[in-house]
């Protein structure tokens, strides 16, 4: 993966909890293709989760991959997510970039409450999205 934009500070690590004890909840419909934009609206939070993951279903033939680590890695841009925070002015902010060539996987939000998070899976691929959540801690 690659990650365009600020690096995680020390302190902010604190303010996330281990992956190990997220849970996952999927967002709905399923079976996604090409563009979408995600919320979890609770109150004023745009974005009640602490990431977003990933995971296609269906990849084009063409796609040359190789199997590493338990994840297909492909040739080619497979899904782009980009992290949108609306500021106290009204103004907007992207502050995360991911662009990976894995078959699956996930980022969690370098900074709290996004406003919008805008995916995007490249041409004939099909995938499902969820929600990384710190429920019950």
């Amino acid at each position: 993966m690659t990650q365009i934009g600020p690096v995680i500070g020390v302190i902010q690590q604190f303010l996330h909890p281990p992956v190990g004890i997220l849970q996952r909840e999927i967002i709905e419909p399923q079976h996604i293709v090409g563009r979408a934009s995600f919320q979890r609206v609770r109150g004023p939070i745009g974005v009640e989760a602490m990431g977003i993951g990933f995971e296609s279903e269906e990849i084009p033939a063409g796609y040359g991959g190789v199997f590493k680590a338990g994840n297909v890695e492909y040739d080619r841009r497979i899904a782009t997510i980009r992290v949108l925070h609306l500021l106290r002015d009204g103004s907007q902010e992207w502050t995360q970039e991911i662009v990976t060539n894995s078959a699956r996987g996930y980022i969690l939000f370098i900074e709290s409450f996004p406003w919008l998070v805008d995916t995007e899976l490249a041409p004939g691929v099909v995938g499902t999205w969820y929600w990384l959540l710190a429920l019950g801690i």
